[in-house]
């Protein structure tokens, strides 16, 4: 029972990291996109001979991008959030688990002493009884 509970600890410690490794990713993505969008704006020149309807078009378009630069960095902040409650929680189950199996390995040393104290009093007992 207690290498199940240390086996359904450990699974859900791999489900976390599992977890922790898809938002690093999508975290690592998001930047990336923003990125680009940031480079685009950069790159959009405005020169006095444009039209106006470029000129309104292009500051439609940088609106947008900038709008969706936003959207993005609140993406990056939720997620950041969440990762590092994920990470906090993957820590406290990584603890709870070297605990767990530390007081198993205490109550098997507990067992074995036992165990060794019956055998030595069955051995005098015995020893007793062929006298």
């Amino acid at each position: 029972e207690s290498e199940q509970r240390r086996m359904l600890l450990v699974n859900r410690l791999k489900d976390a990291q599992d977890t922790l490794k898809l938002q690093s990713s999508t975290i690592t993505s998001l930047k990336s996109e923003k990125e680009r969008y940031k480079a685009e704006l950069d790159s959009l020149n405005f020169s006095k001979e444009e039209s106006y309807n470029e000129k309104r078009n292009l500051n439609t378009r940088i609106k947008l991008m900038k709008s969706k630069c936003d959207e993005l960095d609140e993406e990056v902040k939720e997620l950041s959030r969440t990762s590092q409650t994920l990470q906090q929680k993957m820590e406290d189950k990584t603890r709870q688990c070297e605990e767990k199996t530390q007081r198993i390995n205490e109550l098997e040393n507990e067992l074995s002493a036992i165990r060794l104290v019956y055998k030595i009093r069955d051995a005098d007992f015995e020893r007793v009884l062929s006298s």
